[in-house]
């Protein structure tokens, strides 16, 4: 009984710090708790589908590609359509997605029961911060004359 208090307990922090670091109240913290959940979480997940992200990600992933096509659209008003899809396909891209979700930190409260999942995180992570350091070398090396 105590593991599985704590276990409680330390998810609900958790879930203030998600809010801390998206800086959005949400009324409902049963539907952040579910957008972090992974259906191989198994405390939480074993009698009912909707208690994973999954349901979350069909909505989410129709708003935000709805939500880019807008502004693509407005943005450029003499662009073909089929120039628009590639545009949105570019900017709604589920690695541009990790990236931020890396720098915010948000994958560590990622609850889930897959080791694989965990190397790709790492794996990713060493590639980002790899990217980032480029970059920054790139960007702060001085200019030959």
């Amino acid at each position: 009984m105590w593991e599985y208090q704590n276990t409680i307990t330390e998810s609900i922090l958790n879930l203030k710090e998600v809010k801390e670091i998206i800086g959005y109240n949400f009324k409902d913290l049963s539907l952040l708790r579910q957008a972090f959940t992974d259906g191989s979480f198994q405390e939480e997940c074993s009698s009912s589908s909707s208690s994973s992200y999954e349901r979350l990600e069909y909505i989410g992933d129709s708003i935000l590609n709805l939500l880019i096509a807008k502004q693509d659209y407005f943005s450029y008003p003499d662009l073909m359509p089929g120039k628009l899809t590639r545009l949105r396909d570019a900017n709604v891209d589920t690695e541009k997605l990790a990236r931020v979700a890396v720098k915010l930190n948000l994958h560590r409260y990622l609850r889930h029961n897959k080791p694989l999942l965990d190397r790709q995180v790492n794996s990713f992570k060493i590639i980002f911060i790899f990217d980032l350091f480029c970059c920054f070398n790139f960007i702060s090396a001085k200019r030959s004359k």
